[in-house]
C-alpha cells in the first residue's frame, strides 16, 4: 500500500502528464501549488514511518519519525526541483546551517559549560577571553568515511583576544597555523614577499556593501542614496581591502563571475560599458543639494576589525565631502551584522558583507533584497 501511494504521487507529476492533461490544469505546476496535492506522498511517508517505527524500532519511535520527516523534506525538494527546475532547493538542502547535538543539550547559551560531542573531536577547554580547545573524542568510532570521517590532527586550538597585527605575526613565526581575520592592507606586501609559501588565496563570491536605511533620513530620499553611489571611489575601497588580488570594484549585488551576473554600473563617470570607471563627486554633491538633505548628521555602523575600520573612515570622508556631517560607530565584530538589521537601533548607513551560501542568484537577491527578508524589530535579514 505504501509503495502504491508513493508511485501514484510520482506518476501524477505535471511533467509526466501529456500536454492536453497539463493544459486542463490551472497551471503546469498546480500539483505543487495546491497543498492538498501533497497528501498522497505525505500519507505514504507516515504509513511507512509507522510501520518501521512500531513494528521494527518501537523503542526509538521519536528518532525514527524524525528521520522520516527529514526524508519527506528531501523528497519534496527533489520533486520541486524536478517540476520547477529550481536548483536553489537542492543547494539549500546541502547548506550546513546547523549541527546535530546529543539529546539533552540545553536550547540556550551554555556560557562556559562545554556541550557534549558526537564527532571526531570534543571540547576540552573554553575561556572566552583566551582560547577554545578541541581534542580527539575517545568515544568516536568512524562508521563512514564519507558521512563522518575521522580527523587528521590530534587537537585544535582557537585563540581569542589578540590584535590582528599579533595574529599575523604569530602565523609568520609558526606560532599559529591559520588567520581567521582579514590581515591589514599594510602587512600584505610583507606577507606576500617574505612568506609566499604560507599564502593561500581562495577566491570567494562575496559582497562588501553599504546598506542605507530607506525609512530614515537622509537615505529615505532616493537622490541621497544615488549621491552615495556616485561619490564612492570603488578603487579606493579595493585598496583598503588589500588591492586587486583580494577584491574587485562592482556596482551590484551579484559578484562578478557569479551565475547570472551581467556587468551593469550606472553609478560611474562615463557609464555605458557596464563597468565602474571613476567616482562622480560633482554629480553626487548636486544630488545631495537637490535632495534637501545637505548638512544632516549621519552615523556609520560597522565592525571594529582593521579592514572595516578603514572602510568606515573612508566612507566618513566621502559623506563629509558631499555635504553631510558623518561620524563612525565601530562595534565589536560579533555585534554589527545583527545590530544594523534591527529597526529598533535606527541605523542610517553601515558597512556590511554577504558571502555565498550556494551558487544561485537567489542567495543574494532574495536574502538581501527580498521583501520577505524584512522583519521589523528583528535581528535577522534586514537590509
Amino acid at each position: 500500500m505504501t509503495l502504491g501511494l508513493l508511485a501514484r504521487s510520482v506518476i501524477l507529476l505535471p511533467h509526466d502528464r501529456t500536454r492536453d492533461q497539463r493544459q486542463r490544469e490551472r497551471s503546469e505546476l498546480s500539483l505543487l501549488s495546491i497543498p492538498a496535492a501533497w497528501a498522497p506522498p505525505v500519507f505514504a511517508a507516515l504509513i511507512c514511518g509507522l510501520q518501521l517505527t512500531f513494528w521494527e524500532h518501537a523503542t526509538t519511535a521519536t528518532g525514527e519519525m524524525l528521520d522520516l520527516l527529514l526524508v519527506a523534506y528531501v523528497v519534496r525538494c527533489l520533486l520541486e526541483y524536478r517540476v520547477e527546475e529550481n536548483v536553489s532547493w537542492l543547494y539549500k538542502l546541502a547548506v550546513p546551517h546547523a549541527s546535530v547535538l546529543p539529546w539533552g543539550t540545553p536550547n540556550k547559551d551554555m556560557g562556559t559549560k562545554l556541550p557534549p560531542s558526537t564527532g571526531a573531536y570534543m571540547f576540552t577547554k573554553y575561556d572566552p577571553n583566551h582560547e577554545l580547545v578541541l581534542k580527539r573524542n575517545p568515544n568516536f568510532k568512524q562508521w563512514s568515511v564519507d558521512a563522518m570521517p575521522d580527523g587528521y590532527v590530534d587537537s585544535i586550538v582557537q585563540k581569542f583576544g589578540l590584535s590582528v597585527e599579533a595574529e599575523v605575526t604569530q602565523v609568520e613565526n609558526g606560532q599559529a597555523d591559520f588567520l581567521f581575520d582579514f590581515p591589514p592592507a599594510d602587512r600584505l606586501n610583507e606577507i606576500g614577499t617574505k612568506y609566499p609559501k604560507q599564502v593561500h588565496i581562495n577566491t570567494l563570491f562575496a559582497d562588501w556593501y553599504v546598506p542605507m536605511n530607506v525609512n530614515l533620513p537622509p537615505f529615505n530620499n532616493k537622490l541621497a542614496r544615488q549621491a552615495v553611489n556616485y561619490a564612492i571611489d570603488r578603487n579606493a575601497a579595493v585598496r583598503i581591502f588589500g588591492g586587486p588580488k583580494t577584491a574587485v570594484p562592482s556596482c551590484q549585488m551579484l559578484p562578478p563571475g557569479f551565475p547570472a551576473y551581467v556587468a551593469y554600473c550606472p553609478y560611474t563617470k562615463n557609464p555605458g560599458s557596464g563597468k565602474w570607471t571613476a567616482p562622480d563627486l560633482a554629480k553626487a554633491k548636486a544630488l545631495v543639494k537637490q535632495s534637501g538633505t545637505a548638512g544632516m548628521k549621519v552615523a556609520i555602523v560597522g565592525a571594529d576589525d582593521e579592514v572595516t575600520k578603514g572602510m568606515l573612515t573612508y566612507l566618513q570622508s566621502v559623506l563629509n565631502s558631499i555635504g553631510y556631517k558623518a561620524t563612525i560607530k565601530p562595534l565589536s565584530s560579533n555585534i554589527p551584522f545583527t545590530y544594523m538589521q534591527n529597526t529598533k537601533n535606527k541605523v542610517q548607513i553601515a558597512i556590511s558583507q554577504w558571502y555565498q551560501d550556494y551558487p544561485a542568484p537567489s542567495d543574494f537577491l532574495n536574502v538581501l533584497l527580498g521583501c520577505g527578508s524584512f522583519h521589523p524589530g528583528s535581528d535577522t535579514y534586514v537590509t
